[in-house]
């Protein structure tokens, strides 16, 4: 998400109100569901994106999707389908591994609307638009 989640402001105020970095922290959690019949995975959280590409290495937190879907015992190839929410890195960032598809045998579900908005838009006007958003946003709360 941000490169720096924590602006000097919302940090003083962290700080004043005794809470940790954990307590105010926006994780996002990727989600899988077995409906007896597919195995659906909702979003696929970061990904390879802190390795790949080169312009995000080192900026995005590790996506671990992968590894805690074995642990639950399950593989990548086990996903029926994988339904995006919406098109934003810690999203989609899990998507591919190596250009290749990180779920080989799922089938895709994303959104008209959502998709026709990241197809028509230029994207990386819509990503500085975005930016913009999340650090006023931000700034409002803290």
């Amino acid at each position: 998400m941000a490169a720096n989640p924590y602006p000097p402001k919302c940090e003083r105020w962290r700080v004043r109100t005794g809470l940790t970095r954990i307590a105010t922290s926006d994780p996002f959690i990727p989600s899988l569901v077995n409906t007896g019949r597919e195995l659906v995975l909702f979003d696929t959280g970061n990904g390879a994106l802190q390795r790949e590409p080169e312009a995000r290495r080192g900026r995005l937190p590790e996506g671990l999707l992968v590894e805690q879907l074995r642990q639950a015992v399950y593989e990548p190839q086990d996903v029926d389908v994988v339904v995006v929410t919406h098109g934003h890195p810690d999203h989609i960032g899990g998507l591919m591994k190596g250009g290749e598809p990180a779920f080989p045998n799922a089938r895709y579900v994303f959104g008209a609307t959502e998709f026709d908005f990241w197809k028509r838009s230029n994207v990386r006007d819509a990503r500085k638009i975005q930016s913009r958003a999340i650090h006023e946003d931000r700034s409002a709360v803290c």
